[in-house]
């Protein structure tokens, strides 16, 4: 994507839900993750990945933060975003760039997962490293 001002990558995933995660779905996360390491602008990677991210000691979320990790990537979005109280859904991006701006707005009657908008920062060079 290409604004007035930047360029980035944004990479949308989906992984359906009721069914185990498996090895697979991190091997080609990576393999993608892999590949837009390469890229010399942001990358975004957001999307429902059905994985409880704030389920704390969860196999899943520690792999998957092992992944992130790999890649100097953060995952940005904190609280529920699905009806039942879960982290389902993910903004990530590089540890090395500002911090987006999370606005979880709560589910209604037409979904079971809340709206996540995010915005990112314009800055043109990094400023401090932020942990996640």
């Amino acid at each position: 994507m290409t604004s007035s001002r930047s360029t980035f990558v944004t990479i949308v995933v989906y992984r359906p839900g009721g069914v185990p995660v498996s090895i697979q779905f991190f091997d080609e996360l990576s393999a993608v993750l892999e590949q837009a390491a390469a890229y010399s602008c942001p990358v975004i990677v957001t999307g429902d990945l059905n994985l409880q991210m704030d389920v704390v000691g969860g196999s899943d979320a520690r792999r998957l933060q092992e992944v992130l990790d790999t890649f100097g990537l953060c995952q940005s979005v904190s609280g529920p975003t699905y009806k039942d109280g879960h982290t389902l859904d993910v903004v990530v991006s590089r540890a090395a760039l500002p911090q987006p701006t999370i606005n979880i707005r709560p589910c209604d009657e037409y979904s079971d997962h809340s709206l996540v908008l995010f915005q990112l920062p314009t800055a043109t060079t990094p400023s401090t490293i932020r942990r996640c």
